[in-house]
């Protein structure tokens, strides 16, 4: 009877781990092999287990949906003075962020009288002042059959009836890679420090320094050297 390498039960977990999480079919399909070819009869072992419903390249269905990190992004921008904390001062420090927004909020809900929260209450005004242009005959005391609806099928396809053709390329001479005339991008390196948290704005607006003794701008109070009266 041949004995398989069992005692490296944390490796061969590893490998069916990369095949089950692996986004690409060949990729599933290499590490699968590599289990095969170390113990041939966990062939039909994995054939019988139905990858398709434990392995991501196989599934078939729509697994996901839209996934983001939107709310991650709001998060790490929110506790971004924290982030550089040591641990306990971090965990600290986001208490007493969270401590103080959710006492605000609380404070502001007291004086909120409407029904609907303000953003909704604007939104509902808005969406009331826009039916106002609309058309309508009543057919009830509480039922009305609208006339001229802006999100109508018709007007939807107006929209988009023009089409848009691709540019042609049957006549366009066929640029052929030429190795002394590729452009490759510039050899950089990682700028010592830690790396900046904010993005860059598009625009920054300079400020022009004022100076604290005679109170002109372009200097400040060092470097001053108007006379005072």
């Amino acid at each position: 009877m041949r004995r398989y390498p069992m005692h490296h039960k944390k490796r061969w977990t590893s490998v069916f781990n990369k095949a089950a999480y692996a986004p690409l079919r060949k990729d599933f399909e290499h590490h699968i092999t590599s289990v095969v070819e170390a113990m041939t009869l966990a062939q039909n072992f994995i054939a019988q287990s139905q990858p398709q419903c434990w392995a991501n390249s196989l599934f078939q269905g729509t697994r996901w949906g839209i996934i983001n990190n939107n709310i991650a992004e709001s998060w790490n921008s929110w506790v971004r003075s924290a982030r550089s904390l040591p641990f306990v001062g971090m965990l600290d420090s986001i208490r007493q962020q969270v401590m103080s927004m959710m006492n605000e909020r609380r404070e502001k809900s007291e004086k909120i009288g409407s029904k609907l929260c303000p953003k909704q209450e604007n939104k509902l005004a808005l969406s009331y002042m826009a039916s106002r242009r609309l058309q309508c005959n009543q057919s009830s005391v509480s039922m009305f059959e609208v006339l001229d609806r802006n999100d109508s099928v018709e007007r939807y396809k107006k929209t988009y009836e023009e089409p848009i053709n691709p540019v042609p390329t049957h006549d366009m001479n066929v640029v052929q890679n030429n190795p002394q005339t590729e452009i490759i991008p510039p050899t950089t390196s990682v700028q010592p420090g830690r790396p900046k948290k904010r993005r860059f704005e598009s625009q920054q607006v300079k400020q022009s320094k004022k100076c604290g003794r005679c109170g002109h701008l372009g200097h400040n109070r060092r470097s001053c050297k108007e006379a005072l009266p």
